[in-house]
């Protein structure tokens, strides 16, 4: 059984919301050189903030 493509593989992922959090992952990660779940959250638009 195969495994779905990994999103860093350069291949498009399923769903509209998945490719949602990875740029917001990733530009949390280029912003901030780190990365945590209040900062991808407030990156969605999900929780107020100035991360």
């Amino acid at each position: 059984m195969s495994s779905p493509p990994s999103p860093l593989d350069g291949q498009p992922t399923g769903s509209k919301l998945e490719r949602r959090v990875i740029t917001a992952a990733q530009a949390a990660l280029a912003r901030h050189r780190h990365g945590s779940p209040l900062i991808l959250l407030s990156a969605l638009g999900w929780l107020p903030g100035t991360w």
